[in-house]
């Protein structure tokens, strides 16, 4: 039977890392020739501003994986939850990759990114919903480039819906660990997994494992750093999926800290209006355009906010 992709870089992975535990991977490349190496390009839609409108670098960026023609998803996502994410230093940035050269898509994303300055277009990659990792492995360079003041980055589905204040709340805990990934872990070999991801046999070959489903996860500055070496010795790959690539295959041999949401619940799990209920939860699943607004609608959720504070 033959390794898949990710069996494979596991085994070659010793080849090429250190073990010292403190450096992911020691080496003396520019910047340059490390994104040369693993075939890192520039977006063709490129936002702007690496500060807010304070002067500020954010305190978590945020990469929300949609597609080019869903622009009534990013819409609901910019006029509702992400509304507090100013009073808490997040920074959104929609990204995904090519799609045929529709003049018009194109003219409307342009117009879009010169709205809102939060769209990130990769054209030489194919945009699909499930397999990523190319995607996320250039949108996190990308941010981590052009951020270099942030503390954490993350990634997150469209169609959740993320309780800033909770999860700032929880990122800020002085016991955290400087080297872990937050996010709703499950168990590869579950069902849940299986359903999760059409892609997922790519992986049948490896022993199962723990990862964390795409809808968030998170990484301090550090962290990414470690993740970013490791995928200097994998290529992207269009048919890898990210979360289980970067959050488990990497998170389990770099031994990264596993840090779980536990208020994280999917919303056809909860009474048909859960109404303010809602706010007792960190991260909802399932949460298309008409719910999004339909939350925003009552003023115990459109009025969330973080608490005054320097980051």
């Amino acid at each position: 039977m033959e390794l898949s992709i990710v069996a494979l870089a596991v085994i070659l992975l010793p080849q090429f890392l250190s073990g010292d535990g403190k450096n992911v991977h020691k080496v003396t490349k520019t910047r340059r020739e490390f994104e040369e190496e693993i075939g890192i390009k520039e977006p063709s839609i490129d936002p702007s501003s690496a500060v807010n409108a304070r002067g500020r670098s954010p305190y978590l960026v945020l990469i929300v994986i949609s597609r080019p023609e869903a622009l009534h998803e990013r819409m609901a996502i910019r006029r509702t939850w992400t509304k507090s994410a100013d009073s808490c230093g997040i920074k959104i940035i929609f990204a995904f990759g090519g799609f045929f050269k529709l003049k018009s898509l194109r003219d409307d994303l342009a117009a879009e990114e010169a709205a809102f300055k939060d769209v990130l277009q990769f054209d030489h990659l194919r945009d699909r919903y499930y397999a990523t990792y190319s995607l996320v492995l250039h949108a996190l360079h990308w941010a981590r480039r052009n951020h270099p003041g942030a503390k954490f980055f993350g990634k997150a589905n469209d169609d959740v819906w993320i309780n800033f204040p909770r999860l700032v709340e929880f990122l800020a805990r002085p016991a955290r660990a400087k080297d872990f990934i937050l996010g709703h872990f499950v168990d590869s070999s579950s069902q849940i997994a299986t359903e999760l991801y059409e892609d997922f046999s790519m992986i049948t070959d490896a022993e199962p494992i723990m990862f964390a489903v795409g809808h968030l996860w998170i990484v301090p500055v550090y962290t990414l750093e470690k993740v970013l070496r490791v995928a200097s010795v994998l290529a992207p790959n269009a048919t890898l999926v990210a979360d289980i690539v970067i959050t488990g295959e990497f998170r389990r041999y770099r031994k990264i800290v596993a840090s779980n949401v536990a208020d994280y619940v999917n919303l056809w799990d909860l009474s048909e209006k859960p109404g303010c209920t809602v706010r007792n939860y960190t991260l909802l699943h399932g949460v298309f355009s008409q719910q999004k607004y339909d939350f925003d609608s009552l003023l115990c959720l459109s009025s969330l906010t973080c608490p005054s504070r320097e980051r």
